[in-house]
């Protein structure tokens, strides 16, 4: 969907008149990529939101943040090859140390 901030932007490039109406020009780039809603992140402070409610009693801090910097990342780390058996091994060493 093209909003009419884009229109009128492209109007200015597409005429030529970037020189002419510099300011203007510039607002219309932060206008256009300027996010109008903050989903991301208040769907990262949502998803905090349910592991700290349901989780609450039964863990520290240490392992709320590595939760919580987990489901903020899944992307990053869907991304990453093998990344449960990485941490699978990783956990199996450490494992190792204490028997």
């Amino acid at each position: 969907m093209i909003t009419a901030s884009s229109r009128l932007y492209q109007f200015f490039m597409e005429n030529n008149l970037q020189s002419t109406f510099t300011e203007t020009v510039s607002l219309l780039r932060i206008l256009i990529t300027t996010p109008l809603t903050t989903a991301e992140s208040e769907r990262c402070f949502s998803t905090l939101k349910r592991l700290k409610t349901f989780l609450r009693n039964t863990m520290s801090q240490d392992r709320l943040n590595a939760l919580a910097m987990l489901s903020m990342e899944k992307k990053l780390i869907r991304d990453i090859p093998d990344f449960n058996k990485k941490v699978i091994e990783s956990l199996e060493s450490l494992i190792g140390l204490f028997d």
